[in-house]
């Protein structure tokens, strides 16, 4: 069956490949359309916000936002009657909820596809689709259609990956939703490449400690350094 979108998959070698990959499309698009690009630790996983993935219930999503807003005056003065910023500070510290992250940097994806050592293949998912619409709903449980959401700074992680939110209405795969000239491009890493590009982007400054830039980042990579991960 022929994809109503533009579909590439390419298996690639080097850094240099995946820039390459991304590149090529993203200029016949004459910059008018900003690339949606997401790294995954797994070729086979399709990429889906938390809420809806199978190890979570669906159905608490909406009690679980409003258990998280009830709690944030207590440790924050954001302004709770703004849904879609409340909803991106839940996502920022772990609540699993209807938005996904993305980032529009290849190299920010290609870090997060290769970050743990493993035996099978990861893979980057790079999307020009899912435009953002003029306004957006007041409540993003209001939205009628997945659409691209550009993230409130409720964390400095959320510039230095350069990140960029979509947020769903279900389970269903996203590419249900893209239209006939979107295109999606999917990179896949050997699982052999893994610890190779990750030593690349150690050397170009792309590490767990300057993506996260908080105490508990430079732990994570301090580990990662003592266990000879990178």
């Amino acid at each position: 069956m022929t994809e109503p979108f533009k579909y590439i998959e390419h298996r690639v070698t080097s850094i240099d490949d995946i820039v390459a990959d991304v590149k090529k499309i993203h200029l016949t698009y004459n910059n008018q359309c900003k690339p949606m690009i997401r790294g995954e630790d797994s070729v086979e996983f399709v990429p889906t916000p938390a809420i809806f993935r199978p190890h979570f219930n669906a159905a608490l999503e909406q009690q679980l936002f409003w258990e998280f807003l009830r709690h944030v005056p207590a440790y924050s003065s954001v302004d709770i009657t703004n849904a879609w910023l409340v909803l991106s500070l839940a996502q920022h510290h772990g609540v699993p909820t209807r938005l996904l992250d993305w980032t529009t940097n290849p190299l920010v994806a290609t870090y997060f596809a290769v970050e743990k050592s493993a035996t099978y293949d990861a893979a980057i998912w790079a999307v020009w689709g899912l435009q953002c619409e003029d306004r957006l709903p007041v409540s993003p449980f209001d939205i009628t259609q997945p659409m691209q959401v550009t993230p409130v700074v409720v964390s400095p992680r959320v510039q230095v990956q350069s990140s960029i939110f979509t947020v769903h209405l279900d389970r269903r795969d996203f590419r249900e939703h893209l239209a006939t000239d979107d295109s999606v491009l999917k990179i896949i890493i050997p699982a052999g490449l893994r610890d190779r590009l990750r030593q690349q982007l150690e050397f170009l400054g792309i590490t767990r400690a300057s993506l996260f830039p908080d105490l508990d980042g430079l732990g994570t990579w301090l580990r990662f350094r003592a266990q000879g991960i990178v």
